[in-house]
């Protein structure tokens, strides 16, 4: 679905990864490492390619607006946007998956009402190779 990615994975602690658990517990969803995916769709060689330009940059990612849900072929997440003071992109973290039906409204609100806002520094997070080439998210692994 998105072939070899660059994540930036945020640590196991990290308050986004609770507020991951809190909802794919609520939704009986499957859970996933919070991250921002930085780029996808490389072929391996690119992913390599193009990791080496994020090892030695410390961007610090704000949070902005609420969390929402976007959509494409079936695969519906809710996700929460970012800003970061060296990207000149928006990013996001996916807060939960579903691949058979759209999140409804109460659940998108449910997000929303367990959401705080909080900054992800460079200590909070590692930079990594991932395939993910699939709808499933649980068939998605670290390559380095």
């Amino acid at each position: 679905m998105f072939g070899y990615c660059i994540w930036s994975k945020l640590h196991p602690n990290h308050y986004y990864n609770d507020l991951i658990k809190i909802v794919t517990n609520k939704f009986n969803l499957k859970q996933h490492p919070a991250h921002f995916t930085l780029k996808y769709n490389l072929s391996l060689l690119k992913g390599f390619m193009a990791i080496k330009n994020y090892y030695n940059s410390e961007y610090l990612f704000c949070p902005v607006n609420k969390i929402y849900q976007k959509s494409k072929n079936n695969f519906h997440a809710l996700q929460l946007d970012f800003i970061s003071n060296d990207i000149n992109e928006t990013l996001h973290i996916s807060i939960a998956y579903r691949l058979d039906r759209p999140f409804t409204e109460e659940e998108v609100n449910f997000a929303n009402d367990n959401y705080e806002d909080k900054l992800v520094y460079k200590k909070d997070y590692t930079n990594h190779i991932y395939y993910c080439n699939s709808v499933d998210s649980d068939k998605w692994f670290k390559i380095f």
